[in-house]
C-alpha cells in the first residue's frame, strides 16, 4: 500500500532542484570536452539553483 502512495506522489520542489542541478553537472561535464564556455555556463547554472536549494533547506529546518 506505501508503495503506491510513493508511485503516485509527485516530487517536491526540493527533488526537482536537486535533479536539475545534477542534469547540469552532468552536462558540464561531458560538454567541458568541447566547449569551455557552455560548460561554464551550465555549472553557472547549477550554481543559482544550488543557492535555492540551501534556501528551501534552511526554511524547511525552520
Amino acid at each position: 500500500m506505501n508503495f503506491f502512495k510513493n508511485l503516485f506522489k509527485g516530487k517536491t520542489e526540493l527533488e526537482k532542484l536537486e535533479d536539475q542541478h545534477k542534469d547540469l553537472l552532468t552536462k558540464a561535464f561531458n560538454v567541458s570536452k568541447t566547449n569551455r564556455t557552455l560548460s561554464d555556463t551550465y555549472v553557472f547554472e547549477a550554481s543559482k539553483i544550488e543557492e535555492k536549494i540551501i534556501e528551501l533547506r534552511k526554511n524547511q529546518d525552520n
